[in-house]
């Protein structure tokens, strides 16, 4: 999640915090969408090889090898671990960035609508404040001696 912590810092994310926050709430994101691939690609890959079985065969695999590779793309996409891919960069384009190959672009355009409403002030600011506010008296009661 280095990755992560590192691209939320530039965001403006000033407390370890709401880095950490940022971080859970992304891998919850992606673990949710992992677990939707996961119950969807459960039922068709059976659905798959008896329709491979029936309907070709001489290739019963054809079906089931192509929700292989479309489970690889998913995987990539989702990329829940930030794994980076050395076959993913050696088979990319030099022009295309290497996070438009995942979700995670679709999280840095999250942030970046987050970060604006932020600084335009309103419910986000006031939500942020409100947090920030929240935390420090839980860390200020964490420092106070126990009665």
């Amino acid at each position: 999640m280095d990755k992560m912590t590192d691209e939320s810092s530039q965001a403006g994310s000033s407390s370890p915090y709401w880095r950490l926050l940022r971080d859970v709430l992304v891998f919850q994101g992606k673990l949710a969408l992992d677990g939707l691939r996961d119950l969807l690609l459960s039922p068709l890959s059976i659905i798959l090889a008896i329709a491979g079985a029936i309907l070709s065969p001489d290739d019963p695999h054809c079906y089931l090898r192509r929700l292989m590779k479309f489970g690889l793309k998913s995987d990539q996409f989702i990329n829940l671990f930030e794994h980076p891919d050395p076959a993913q960069d050696a088979s990319r384009d030099e022009s295309e960035p290497l996070e438009s190959l995942s979700s995670n672009t679709y999280v840095k355009q999250l942030e970046d609508l987050l970060v604006d409403a932020y600084n335009k002030g309103g419910i986000v600011k006031g939500m942020k404040e409100g947090t920030d506010d929240v935390v420090r008296k839980l860390l200020a009661r964490r420092k106070e001696p126990p009665e």
